[in-house]
């Protein structure tokens, strides 16, 4: 009931509210575009369909740090999305990546490199292979994808001594640029959303720029920058919802629902 009621707030939103997002940007929040019985998979049909929409609601796709950047020259940041990728599994080379080509969207993925080349099992026993190094650095290279530094969920920083999670941070960029070959910029994807107000200001104090969470939301020119708000996209994610996520609907949905 909770989901039909969702979508169908989102499907009278799209038809009244504008699809604008006026000094405001989004950033939709990935794992795997494919066929398996995961949550937070995407079918490749949903996901193509998705990326049309997006093309034709003439908003800009740009790189996570560009829209970092942005916000920091305190430069216009309106009618941005930013897509993101969680964990770098195989298929988003496969399905993701032609399409990011076709479209010339840019992403930016926070791969798992403790475990590339390896397979996953996800809790609902779904198996996911993860992107290869030669993968990664093929789209790298590419201009559309950017990597960038991210943790196992497994890892929870919150639980963790104040020193050793400062030590798993820094080792995962060390990690992203073994791989790449490249200094990708300091940005990184909090395990489960989760940190500490001692590890954002770690953060801040010693040369990372950004940091993602799984909170809902838009970003806006006065968003703490280590903090920044994501729009999930699962398997249950209909298409009014998704034209909901990338405008003001998102914003709008969570003021109805208090």
């Amino acid at each position: 009931m909770q989901r039909l009621l969702k979508s169908l707030f989102f499907t009278l939103y799209n038809l009244k509210g504008s699809s604008a997002l006026p000094n405001a940007s989004s950033i939709l929040l990935y794992h795997s575009v494919g066929e398996n019985k995961a949550f937070f998979t995407v079918s490749p049909d949903r996901f193509a369909r998705q990326m049309d929409i997006l093309q034709k609601s003439g908003k800009s796709v740009i790189f996570l740090s560009e829209l970092v950047q942005k916000i920091r020259n305190k430069e216009d940041i309106s009618n941005n999305v930013v897509l993101t990728f969680e964990d770098g599994y195989r298929d988003t080379y496969e399905m993701v990546f032609p399409l990011l080509k076709k479209f010339q969207f840019k992403a930016s993925f926070f791969p798992l490199i403790d475990f590339i080349g390896m397979s996953i099992e996800t809790s609902k026993g779904a198996i996911l292979d993860i992107l290869t190094p030669e993968q990664i650095r093929e789209m790298a290279a590419s201009g559309v994808c950017e990597f960038l530094p991210h943790s196992p969920h497994y890892t929870r920083l919150d639980d963790m001594r104040y020193d050793a999670a400062i030590a798993e941070m820094e080792q995962q960029y060390k990690n992203v640029v073994s791989v790449t070959k490249e200094m990708p910029p300091k940005i990184y994807s909090y395990p489960r959303g989760r940190t500490s107000e001692e590890l954002v200001q770690y953060l801040g104090a010693h040369g990372w720029v950004s940091a993602v969470t799984l909170k809902e939301g838009l970003v806006y020119p006065d968003t703490d920058l280590f903090r920044l708000p994501r729009n999930a996209v699962t398997s249950q994610t209909s298409l009014a919802e998704f034209r909901g996520k990338i405008s003001c609907g998102i914003e709008a949905y969570y003021r109805f629902r208090a």
